[in-house]
Order: structure tokens, then sequence, then C-alpha cells
């Protein structure tokens, strides 16, 4: 997966920064930081990460910008999805670029892609509702999680209505059985 770098100014427009790659080739955008006090904060707006600086022995964290910056972020998200069970390169793929935020012309362009990616979003992108052991369906496994979580008063998995409010009850059930062996 090939990603674009952004940068998030002052104004908070996601503007393409002058480094980033373009192409054929861009699948999402993510952040990539700025060597550049854009926000007056007196640091610059890089992305902070724990590295050496200029000499290899001097580590620590250190502001960096580039394409290199924003690569960590979709593999993270990439990650995430594979520890939720979406371990298939074709479905992690499509979730991180169905779901990342359009920019530039609409849908894919050679600038940003599909658009910068939404880490939550492409969490959501597989969910089936109540399926709280990610595997895929709803049954008596996932029942059970719902009953040991309602008898501990756990409220984790609250899901009804959209959302949840606040407790676990008959609306939580009802809401799973609209899922049941999908």
């Amino acid at each position: 997966m090939h990603t674009a770098s952004q940068w998030q100014p002052p104004d908070m427009t996601r503007a393409r920064a002058g480094y980033s790659t373009t192409g054929s080739y861009v699948d999402v955008a993510a952040p990539g930081g700025d060597s550049v006090d854009q926000n007056g904060d007196g640091f610059v707006d890089g992305v902070l990460q724990q590295t050496f600086g200029k000499n290899p022995k001097d580590w620590g964290y250190w502001f960096y910008q580039g394409t290199s910056m924003s690569a960590p972020h979709v593999s993270g998200v990439a990650a995430l999805l594979i520890s939720t069970g979406v371990t298939d390169p074709d479905d992690v793929r499509e979730a991180l670029e169905a779901t990342a935020q359009d920019l530039g012309t609409p849908g894919w362009d050679a600038e940003y892609g599909w658009g910068f990616i939404d880490a939550y979003a492409a969490l959501n992108y597989f969910n089936i509702p109540c399926d709280f052991n990610f595997d895929g369906v709803v049954n008596f496994k996932d029942l059970r999680i719902l009953v040991s979580f309602w008898l501990a008063n756990e409220l984790s998995v609250d899901i009804a209505p959209d959302g949840g409010d606040g407790i676990i009850n008959f609306l939580d059930f009802a809401k799973c059985s609209e899922s049941w062996n999908q």
C-alpha cells in the first residue's frame, strides 16, 4: 500500500505536503508531519517518534516529516484490523480504502488516493453488531458474552439503542437477534 503524506496546518485543511508522494500508485493519505512550526506552539509540526537524531547513538523522541512518517499510521491501522480478525490482505486494503475520508477530486485521485485514513471507520467496516468474539457470526458464544457482561454490569457491550443507553437490557438482546447467524 502506498501512502501520500498530509500535514495538519492551523486551519486543519489536511493540505497535501510538498514532499508528498503523488501518482497512480497512491492508495491512501495519512499524517506525515511538517518541519516548520505552523501552529505557533514552539514545536515543529512533525510526527513525534522514538528514533535517533543526527547521531545514530542519540536515541530519543524526535519530530520528523515525510512519507516515512505517514506509512506507520497506515500500518498501525492495518495491524489493528488484523487484531480484530480481518486477516485477508485484500480485506484490510478494502477497509482502509473504502473508509478513507475523500480529499481532492471525488473518488480516487493521484494526490490523495482514496483519501485520508480513518481508523475508527476502518475498524468498524466489517463489524457485525453483537459479534463480540469477532468470529464473523452472531451465535450462542456471543450470547454468552452478552449475558456475562449483563450479569457483571459491564457496559462495554451496550449496543442498543444505537450507540448504547448506559444499560444492558432486553434492547441489547433484541439488537443481537437482528444479526443472529449472519
